[in-house]
């Protein structure tokens, strides 16, 4: 199995009451924790929020800093939920691990917009938010460094990403309990430079 799914994909799908409201699904898009029933959302819950005067006001209030780092964090978002669909896992964790700190984009609080928008967007799993923010902080020249970990819950096993820099964690969409590290993407500390 190439593509990173929920460990426990193997539990049956329920059937749908019909009902949009109470219709639950399984989430296999690689989400935080064991395969868990979410509640359906409502598609383009997104331009609603968008059209919708309180929010434009409540974005003018955040200042440019906060409005570039949304900016960028939206795309960053969807490029890495498009590349864990259409990519084998392992290609995937090739293309991020190439991605080295550039300093093409100034420092602005990208986790901050990271996990404001993955409250809004149903399917930013830890994973995404993780692959998102090493991507963005490695173009804002700050090392950071991918972290995947699994623990045992019950019968199941639990997989978690989050990202570290510095030797502390920076993101970390479900910060509750240990996990065994398995897998690290990239450097969470700045490369010695030559003498």
């Amino acid at each position: 199995m190439d593509r990173i799914t929920t460990l426990s994909a193997n539990r049956p799908s329920p059937a749908p009451s019909g009902d949009p409201a109470t219709t639950a699904r399984y989430d296999t898009g690689g989400s935080c924790g064991p395969l868990s029933r979410q509640a359906a959302t409502p598609t383009g819950h997104i331009l609603p929020l968008i059209l919708a005067r309180s929010t434009w006001v409540r974005l003018l209030h955040l200042g440019p800093r906060k409005l570039a780092a949304l900016a960028l964090a939206y795309p960053s978002l969807w490029t890495v939920r498009i590349g864990l669909r259409r990519l084998p896992f392992s290609r995937f964790r090739s293309l991020l691990a190439r991605v080295s700190p550039a300093g093409l984009l100034p420092p602005l609080p990208l986790c901050w917009a990271i996990e404001a928008l993955s409250r809004r967007l149903p399917w930013s799993s830890c994973l995404i938010q993780a692959a998102a923010g090493h991507l963005l902080l490695a173009l804002s020249g700050t090392p950071s460094q991918l972290v995947i970990g699994v623990r045992q819950h019950g019968a199941e096993l639990e997989a978690h990403a989050w990202l570290e820099s510095g030797g502390r964690v920076i993101l970390d969409p479900m910060p509750q309990g240990r996990f065994q590290k398995i897998d690290r993407i990239g450097s969470a500390h700045p490369p010695e430079t030559l003498t």
